[in-house]
């Protein structure tokens, strides 16, 4: 991973923001930011009860993409990743658990948002702390359609139901890229 992965959007959309927290976690709510050799820097690793938000600006008359790296850490067993927009959750994966790996991508659809997190081919490892877990990676990727926010403004929020310290389980974020699609593109 070393914190190396771009879009996959066309060429014609326009990357309004993109972050890999190599420098720094500049705007975001909680800053806590790791390094392993595995990983390189990125933004958490988070436990129980939090959470890390940030505001971006977007043009809401065109269909804006989310995309970026979520890491699994350590022993999960059913607990869920989620994801907010304005408040609201567009995002609850199903149940991870530290031994299961995850080879197919999982859908959804929520408040209009689509989303999908795609399992990093080759992630699937002990890359964090205690060898008798497993850590994935996944590319998470959420579509907010034209006008569905009510301002300019789009508040993310990631979080979790974890219920056990960021010692035990945790998650972090990487490779943050906020697009917006160029209204000609075929592709969705």
């Amino acid at each position: 991973l070393q914190g190396s992965r771009t879009s996959h959007g066309l060429s014609g959309d326009t990357v309004v923001a993109s972050e890999t927290f190599e420098g720094g976690t500049a705007g975001w709510s909680n800053q806590r930011r790791h390094h392993n050799n595995y990983y390189s820097y990125f933004l958490g690793h988070w436990g129980a009860g939090e959470s890390t938000q940030k505001t971006f600006t977007i043009d809401r008359s065109l269909v804006t993409v989310v995309e970026f790296d979520w890491y699994r850490l350590d022993s999960w067993d059913g607990e869920t990743f989620r994801v907010w927009f304005n408040g609201q959750q567009v995002l609850q994966s199903p149940g991870f658990t530290g031994w299961a790996h995850i080879k197919d991508t999982k859908r959804g659809t929520s408040l209009g948002i689509s989303w999908e997190m795609v399992p990093d081919v080759g992630s699937w490892g002990s890359r964090w702390g205690r060898r008798m877990w497993n850590e994935q990676s996944f590319k998470v990727t959420l579509t907010v359609p034209a006008n569905w926010a009510s301002s300019s403004s789009l508040k993310v929020k990631v979080g979790s139901t974890l219920d056990q310290g960021r010692g035990d389980e945790a998650w972090g974020l990487d490779n943050w890229i906020l697009r917006k699609k160029d209204p000609n593109s075929p592709c969705p």
